[in-house]
């Protein structure tokens, strides 16, 4: 997945950061280079420099498409290449292509709701038994409002990706709202070692539909001048995602032929397809399970076109970097943490780091968590905001380790970081702990009535008298359908399943590590130490070495 990593570098599908080339030689140079793997050319091209490829493509192609696509009838091949026209090429979906984004997007919104009341149903269980002190009917209210229709006001926020709109209801919740669709992302275009900026938008069409348009735009290098691309071709991007995925198919276990490429979005990868707001839903849900309670109620929902996920506004909290924050003054949290000092908002801090590492989020700068403003005497509580790049796909090094190209950057994780007495509160570990032995029995018993397996006969006694909830897997259904709901591959089920239960099993490994510690590893990371918090004046206070392994195998009850 392709996001921003500052004003002139981008991270790429093998999650190295490079920055603009002068030209197109320099881009394929280095990006073959830096990928260890050919830049991918279009399969029916032999492979040439970039100076006369160009010239090869223009007389051998098979067949040459419109700027614009809106034949219904229109097939594979009419998708193989696309001119650029002035500086853009524009796809746009077919009527057909439409409808089925249509029914994707109603059967998305319809899983989370299914998932949101499991939840719901779990929380009030854990309510009635004295589990928890947090108040599933005040998150039931915040769940309604959030799909409410009785909106006030709607205003577009300037910042960050997924054309977020801030929402005012009626019932006086403020939320933020994000597209499934809104998104920008520049990137090289592996046939020619182009940049180009990707964007995705809504139009409406002749018949007052709406229709997704993907727009190439020439991207400006360094030196400010533009790409002479001339023509984008499917079969190069079709083939830098079949080796981005190779790592994956291996440890996953799925066959590399089987796993689709969408047509309409131009080669990119189908478990894209709304991925970050599909991720941003199961970490809140997550968070909620888990018992953490440090993210703001968040819903999946569809209007019939979009998908959108909608978060609740917290009313006057600021970015935890914010000077009304308070986090550098001498009553600020971070001294409290260096000083081993108590502190109102080290409780939700440490949630909020946990929460962080079990979801592999990598963009958890000051600006993604909220706090309360500073006052005295008044007691400060931290949030987490937009799970967008979380639940990354993992893979086997050479060495053994388990590991993500999207790796964990987490402000929280490194301010807990400074004091290695700080865990967990109580109730947040009873929890973790809660969910775990739950999920555990659950496995150890269905095993047992399956395959009649048992450690020994006291173990076949207690698992035979676990309560009935624990022995239908209420929770482990859940843990598994959501990781199905946040890593589905269109149309492919059974390659989703050996992904979700992979990532089960390492979760369940995580989660078995943090109720023991009652704290979360420290993150790898390819940034300066304390850079992503993106506050200079505390990278002193931040360790200058952070690294994170799974060594673990999957669990065999899986």
């Amino acid at each position: 997945m392709a996001h921003f990593g500052g004003p002139f570098s981008f991270v790429f599908t093998n999650g190295y950061t490079v920055a603009m080339r002068k030209n197109a030689e320099q881009n394929i140079e280095a990006f073959s280079s830096r990928a260890n793997t050919p830049v991918a050319m279009p399969s029916e091209l032999p492979q040439s420099p970039v100076s006369g490829m160009r010239e090869m493509a223009t007389g051998m192609r098979k067949k040459i498409t419109s700027a614009t696509i809106e034949k219904d009838d229109a097939d594979d091949t009419d998708r193989e290449i696309l001119d650029f026209v002035g500086d853009k090429v524009e796809f746009i979906e077919t009527p057909k292509q439409a409808e089925a984004r249509r029914e994707r997007y109603e059967r998305m919104a319809k899983k989370a709701k299914q998932l949101s009341e499991a939840l719901q149903s779990e929380l009030e269980r854990r309510w009635y038994t004295g589990d928890t002190s947090f108040d599933y009917m005040d998150y039931e209210r915040d769940l309604s409002d959030l799909l409410s229709d009785e909106i006030l006001d709607e205003q577009p926020v300037g910042v960050g990706a997924n054309a977020t709109k801030k929402l005012e209801f009626m019932s006086g919740m403020v939320a933020f709202q994000k597209s499934a669709e809104g998104e920008e992302r520049q990137l090289i275009d592996p046939a020619t070692g182009d940049l180009l900026t990707e964007k995705t938008v809504f139009k409406t069409g002749k018949d007052d539909k709406s229709y997704r348009s993907t727009t190439y735009l020439r991207s400006k290098d360094l030196n400010k001048k533009k790409a002479d691309i001339e023509h984008l071709y499917f079969a190069s991007r079709e083939q830098l995602a079949r080796k981005h995925l190779e790592k994956y198919a291996e440890f996953y276990g799925f066959d590399i032929d089987d796993y689709p490429i969408d047509k309409t979005a131009f080669g990119r990868r189908m478990l894209e397809h709304s991925a970050s707001i599909r991720r941003e839903f199961v970490s809140a849900m997550f968070d909620k399970l888990l018992g953490l309670n440090v993210v703001p109620a968040t819903v999946l929902m569809t209007d019939g076109e979009e998908l959108y996920s909608r978060q609740k506004g917290i009313k006057g909290a600021v970015g935890l970097g914010h000077p009304a924050a308070g986090l550098l003054t001498k009553d600020g949290v971070i001294r409290a943490i260096a000083e081993d000092r108590p502190h109102s908002a080290i409780e939700s801090l440490m949630r909020l780091a946990v929460l962080h590492d079990g979801v592999g989020y990598s963009d958890g700068h000051t600006d993604n968590a909220l706090a309360d403003k500073q006052k005295k005497h008044k007691p400060q509580r931290v949030w987490g905001i937009d799970f967008g790049f979380s639940l990354p796909l993992h893979y086997r090094a050479k060495n053994g380790d388990i590991l993500s190209d999207d790796r964990i950057r987490s402000a929280p994780i490194q301010f807990i970081e400074k004091n290695k007495s700080l865990v967990l509160d109580d109730e947040a570990r009873a929890s973790l702990r809660t969910v775990l032995q739950e999920t555990m029995d659950h496995l150890a018993y269905k095993k047992m009535m399956v395959k009649d397996i048992v450690e020994s006969p006291q173990e076949r006694k207690r698992l035979m008298a676990l309560p009935e909830e624990v022995k239908n897997g209420s929770v482990a259904r859940l843990i598994r359908e959501l990781f199905v709901f946040a890593y589905e591959v269109e149309g492919k089920p059974e390659i989703t399943r050996k992904i979700a239960l992979k990532e089960m099993g390492l979760f369940l490994r995580w989660l078995g590590k943090v109720v023991k510690t009652g704290r979360p590893r420290m993150p790898g990371t390819d940034m300066a130490p304390g850079l992503f918090a993106r506050l200079p004046e505390v990278q002193n206070m931040i360790l200058s070495q952070q690294k994170t392994v799974i060594n673990d195998e999957v669990d065999n009850l899986l």
